[in-house]
């Protein structure tokens, strides 16, 4: 036997035996590494922050890195597609949850533009590089046109008088935009309606705020007067006193609610509302006045005169009338006499009713025409009775 030989082949048969299970390792190996080694996929969450053409500003995003059992503990983060003037920038990567096997990790990306980036929406592409194969995913970018201007269109006030029923305002903004209204002055606004709160002045300013696609408005004011109102003064006419009347109240109202004064001239005085005889024949004037406010013009005074006499008087007309007697179809002539200056229909006139004791005034006038003073057209019988009681 050789033994060289026989030396040579066992040589030869371990080495192929070591060739073999190196083989046979690596074969193994090769059918386990795939499934340890992936990242699997990379999500780009929403914009957070808006961003306007013409006006640097930044934006930040969340992005979100799955990878399967056994992939690295790096990843390296980084971003294409953005428009001209826009720049990312990744922060601190979070540790993988959980720390082992399949889970996500995520990573802040701010994306800076400078004024010059135009409006519009830009897809961009992040990749996540680690132990292959390098997943994608993609994110959109917003920039929003710049607000444009706006103006509001509000007319003038006409005065107004004080006690004039509330009233609308109305205003448009070339945005298309609701106008608000607020008020300063002697008025109130609630929503469009105005409330006048007293004379003097108002102002009412419209404005509108604006909103992403419209700036401000300038504000627009618009004045207006609110005159005085007037009032008027009721005050009924009184009646004839005597000397001997007690004292007595008057009473008028003014239209603006206001309280009423009095004075007096005249034989008599006034002190509040209570009128005082002075106990002379004659006669009184008593005069209602209102000065008015803040608010209300003085009234016109109203004024109201009465007699003052020495005692009762009771005026009678001696008149004539006509009567067609029964079937007769002639007027027969009649006299008689009446409290008023009015024909009469039989002879005499109305009953008289005096209570015994007092003193009455008997004007007699005469109306008829057959016996006058010259130069007088009627004649007057004056008669001061005590009669007892009864009916007359």
């Amino acid at each position: 036997m050789n033994t060289n030989n026989s030396l040579s082949r066992i040589a030869t048969t371990g080495t192929r035996l070591v060739v073999l299970a190196a083989m046979l390792m690596a074969a193994l190996l090769s059918s386990v590494t795939p499934a340890l080694a992936n990242l699997q996929s990379v999500s780009v969450g929403a914009q957070s922050g808006p961003l306007t053409a013409g006006t640097a500003g930044s934006a930040t995003f969340t992005v979100t890195v799955t990878r399967s059992s056994g992939s690295p503990n790096t990843t390296t983060m980084s971003i294409s597609g953005l428009p001209a003037g826009a720049t990312g920038a990744f922060g601190a990567q979070s540790a993988w949850s959980p720390p082992s096997g399949t889970g996500t990790r995520t990573v802040p990306l701010t994306i800076n533009v400078t004024a010059a980036v135009a409006a519009g929406s830009y897809s961009f592409t992040v990749l996540a590089s680690g132990q292959g194969p390098d997943p994608t995913g993609t994110g959109t970018l917003v920039v929003q046109a710049a607000p444009l201007p706006q103006t509001i269109t509000f007319g003038p006030l006409a005065n107004k008088i004080f006690g004039d029923p509330d009233f609308t305002v109305s205003a448009n903004a070339s945005s298309g935009l609701p106008v608000s209204f607020a008020a300063t002055g002697n008025c109130t606004v609630a929503g469009t309606l105005v409330s006048l709160t007293g004379a003097g002045s108002c102002t009412i300013t419209a404005s509108q705020a604006g909103n992403a696609s419209w700036l401000p408005a300038p504000d627009v004011q618009q004045n207006f007067a609110i005159a005085k109102a007037d009032q008027t003064i009721t005050f009924n006419p009184l009646a004839d006193k005597t000397v001997i009347d007690s004292d007595f109240t008057v009473n008028a109202t003014a239209s603006s609610g206001l309280a009423v004064s009095f004075s007096a001239t005249g034989d008599c005085t006034v002190t509040g509302n209570l009128v005082h005889l002075t106990g002379v024949e004659g006669s009184c004037a008593i005069t209602a006045s209102q000065a008015g406010d803040d608010n209300y013009n003085p009234a016109a005074d109203g004024a109201q005169t009465f007699a003052v006499l020495l005692f009762n008087g009771i005026e009678l007309y001696a008149v004539s009338g006509g009567i067609a007697l029964p079937g007769q179809t002639v007027t027969v002539t009649v006299w008689g006499y009446n409290s008023t200056n009015a024909l009469v229909t039989q002879p005499g006139g109305p009953t008289l009713i005096v209570n015994q004791g007092d003193t009455i005034s008997i004007a007699l006038f005469n109306q008829l025409g057959e016996f006058r003073f010259p130069g007088c057209s009627l004649r007057k019988l004056n008669l001061c009775l005590t009669p007892p009681a009864g009916d007359y």
